[in-house]
């Protein structure tokens, strides 16, 4: 359940902070990348986790 909700608050970051990359106000990509990075390498996340974040942050940044 903690992991579960851990997830969802981190995909709630990553998306919001792509849906501000066009105004310029948020996190870059490789800002993005980089903290989900350290999120997984430091076993805050999952590998499984890890995916589907980065599933998510290339298709916001390309779309």
């Amino acid at each position: 359940m903690k992991s579960k909700l851990l997830t969802v608050f981190i995909l709630g970051l990553v998306l919001t902070g792509c849906s501000k990359v066009p105004l310029g106000n948020g996190p870059s990509f490789r800002t993005q990348m980089c903290e989900l990075m350290q999120l997984r390498d430091s076993g805050v996340i999952t590998e499984q986790e890890y995916h589907t974040s980065k599933k998510l942050i290339f298709s916001t940044m390309v779309h």
